[in-house]
């Protein structure tokens, strides 16, 4: 008899450091595959930036993550616990905020009001 351990798929390590990690995440578009098993880790009260060449899959791997596109492999994890998000209102409730590449401003707005446009902080009040 086989030892049934063996049997179940092994959990990724994550740190305890680590807010949000991002395991074999692959998406294709037909025949065009614009992410191939994407490994990434956002630790704990840092900021990070995705820089590329046009095309090379930075929107993709975000639209993947908010929920507007669905990924073909891969799992998301916050905080350690797999989550996979029905769409932006989804992600953004658990605390997930994307900056969108064609992002349409509000010029006469302030950079903070533009940040927080449809989704200023509220009290217990309001």
């Amino acid at each position: 008899m086989q030892d049934s351990t063996l049997l179940t798929p092994e959990k990724p390590v994550i740190g305890d450091d680590v807010m949000l990690a991002i395991r074999n995440l692959s998406k294709s578009f037909g025949r065009n595959r614009v992410l191939q098993h994407i490994d990434m880790d956002v630790k704990k009260g840092s900021v990070m930036g995705l820089m590329g060449e046009n095309g090379a899959g930075k929107s993709t791997m975000m639209k993947c993550l908010f929920g507007i596109k669905t990924r073909d492999e891969g799992q998301f994890y916050l905080d350690g616990k797999e989550v996979s998000f029905a769409g932006p209102k989804d992600a953004l409730e658990n605390g997930i905020a994307m900056v969108h590449q064609e992002l349409n401003q509000a010029l006469d707005r302030s950079v903070l009001d533009n940040l927080f446009l449809g989704r200023y902080p509220t009290t217990s009040l309001g």
